[in-house]
């Protein structure tokens, strides 16, 4: 009775023991390098315990490893005493269902809720630990450092950079204290998004790219970039159905009589794959603000211009590019941020609308939700189409008269 007593009671503090040195493993590799400095800055002395043994993580590791190593050691060499008496195969998986649950699974579990709590629990324990077993870890370093001599690099490198999530959690974390406001959170949320968004999702398509032929007179590429009011407009030849150039339009203006071989740069082309961080530094390097996209078979599937990802990111109306196109009788082409009555110069059948100012309000009003591409509305026998909108406003209007 007295030795059933104490196996169980050894079998509880091993068990124990390496609870704790999984626990302790999971809760302090999970910190980021800025939870670390965090905890370091404002976490008293226990915060500079986590730094302190997280500034040498190959030690800490095998502080970790040496102490979890001795804990299932004890279990094992438990479990053959106690099996050496009763070692039915019964008692050996009930044993080790309760290792892999109660030193594996549980722990772990339990350290990823909340991290920050038990790295600072833990980490005094772990201090003290390091003191008592570092005779006998200097001997083990030795023995690894010859052993990853040869199979690599005998020092540990931490990961240098943040992932998304990381990042999201620290603009979260900035907020909640304070310190950014919800807008400056959104913002540096979008931007940091940019990477995993492609050009795809914010290009306009080529239906609706504004092109000026490239055996047009130097009259009416004037004529059609006052009436487009964009920098640059793609030259378009009809027989290859491709843009072969791109025309500064600000600088004609400015300048009728220039040559036009001044005025026309090459068109830069890229895939509707890129990823837009990509694309802005890609415009930075060359001073571009303007490219054509393309799908995957070279065709083209559109047009983007810098102001679009300026938009994605800063996400203010004012980057918006006020659109306004007449397709022929009783139809046009607007922008969503177009104001009524403006409009109502162009369009008299238009009637005043009280309390919303732009188009794109006045859509969203009639359909009591943020419109989605293709959706239809018609109003005082004017019907609108959506041609370009986002999660947040409509961006582009189709207006056509009903007879």
């Amino acid at each position: 009775m007295l030795e059933s007593s104490a196996t169980a009671v050894l079998l509880v503090v091993f068990a124990g023991g390496s609870f704790f040195f999984a626990l302790c493993e999971t809760a302090m590799f999970s910190l980021a390098r800025w939870q670390i400095k965090q905890l370091r800055e404002s976490a008293g002395w226990r915060g500079q315990a986590v730094y302190h043994l997280l500034s040498r993580p190959d030690e800490l590791l095998a502080l970790l490893a040496f102490g979890n190593t001795f804990a299932m050691a004890g279990i094992v060499f438990v479990a053959l005493w106690f099996g050496h008496e009763s070692g039915g195969i019964m008692e050996w998986v009930a044993l080790g269902l309760g290792v892999l649950l109660v030193c594996e699974i549980a722990p772990k579990l339990i350290a990823l809720r909340a991290p920050y709590k038990w790295s600072l629990f833990v980490a005094p324990f772990l201090l003290g630990a390091e003191r008592i077993t570092r005779p006998m870890r200097a001997l083990t370093r030795l023995f690894n450092l010859l052993f990853l001599r040869v199979l690599g690099p005998t020092q540990m490198e931490s990961d240098r950079t943040l992932s998304e999530e990381e990042y999201k959690e620290l603009l979260e974390f900035a907020f909640l204290h304070g310190a950014l406001g919800r807008a400056e959170r959104d913002m540096i949320s979008r931007i940091v998004a940019l990477g995993r968004r492609q050009v795809r999702e914010i290009m306009r398509p080529r239906v609706h790219m504004p092109v000026i032929l490239d055996d047009a007179s130097v009259e009416e590429m004037i004529d059609t970039a006052r009436r487009l009011k964009m920098r640059r407009i793609p030259l378009y030849d009809r027989h290859t159905d491709t843009v072969v150039g791109v025309l500064n339009a600000r600088v004609l203006l400015l300048h009728p009589e220039i040559d036009l071989s001044e005025v026309i740069e090459p068109p830069a082309f890229v895939p509707e794959t890129m990823s837009l961080l990509k694309l802005l530094r890609s415009m930075q390097r060359q001073r571009r603000d303007f490219a054509i996209v393309l799908d995957e078979f070279g065709d083209m599937a559109g047009y983007v211009m810098l102001e679009d990802i300026l938009n994605e990111t800063v996400g203010m109306p004012g980057f918006d590019r006020l659109v306004f196109e007449r397709l022929g009788s009783g139809k046009w082409r607007v922008s969503g941020l177009l104001r009524i009555d403006d409009f109502r110069y162009e369009c008299p059948q238009m009637p005043p609308v009280k309390e919303i100012e732009t188009m794109g309000g006045l859509v969203t009003a009639l359909l009591g939700e943020v419109p989605r591409v293709g959706q239809k509305v018609t109003f005082h026998k004017i019907k609108f189409t959506v041609l370009a909108a986002d999660e947040r406003s409509v961006k582009e209007l189709l207006v056509e008269l009903i007879p």
